[in-house]
Order: structure tokens, then sequence, then C-alpha cells
């Protein structure tokens, strides 16, 4: 299938190229191109800037819930992010409109080990 041929591409591209993760991120940010380029990336671990993991975290509020959902994969590579940053992220969007990405977000958290996890607030 033909979009199956782009995604591989863009993969590659978003793999070697930061300009190019910036304009994706951008596009996906703008509804300019789908979410599922950014699940990819993630799952194929890109290896993502600082810069543009702050951008993928931003999309964790993004009004579009696709785009939400998609975004909330860099919580499960534990890679990208300290642990406290992923209980953080997971934690807000646990009251979130939407049931899919509550469900979601308790099983990100159910899945950061206990002696992983940040000490409560006190």
């Amino acid at each position: 299938d033909v979009r199956d041929f782009a995604e591989r591409v863009a993969l590659v591209r978003l793999t070697g190229s930061g300009v190019f993760r910036d304009a994706v991120l951008g596009a996906i940010d703008d509804r300019q191109i789908s979410a599922k380029y950014l699940g990819s990336a993630l799952r194929e671990k890109v290896p993502f800037s600082e810069h543009q993991l702050d951008r993928v975290c931003a999309l964790l509020k993004h009004p579009d819930a696709v785009v939400r959902y998609t975004a909330m994969g860099v919580l499960e590579q534990n890679h990208y992010l300290p642990t406290a940053d992923i209980e953080a992220h997971a934690s807000s969007l646990i009251t979130d409109p939407e049931m899919d990405i509550r469900d979601r977000a308790h099983r990100i958290l159910d899945a950061v080990p206990s002696w992983q996890r940040s000490a409560p607030a006190s």
C-alpha cells in the first residue's frame, strides 16, 4: 500500500533529520498530517532532541484526542523521559475527557515499577 510505503520513508527521514522531525511535529500540531507518524516514530525509538520531546509532551494537551492519545507513546518509552516526568504527565491525563486516554494513563502509571516511583509529596 502507498500509505505504508510513505510511512516507512517518513520514518527513515525522521530518524536521520532533526529539521524533518521539527517539521513533522509542527504539521501534526497543526493537523496537517496524521498523528500516526508520531506514533510510529515513538515505537521505532526515533532520537528526539530535548526541544522536540518538549513539543511531543505539549501534544499531550492538544485539543484533538487522537493527537493526545498518540503522543502518550512518549510516556511508554522509558528512554525518552525520566520516571518523574512520565508520572506527572500520566497523572494529568487521568482526568482527560476521553475514556481511552484516562485508561491508558492509568495503565502507564501502573507500569511504573514501585521502586522507580517518585516519593509522594508531604
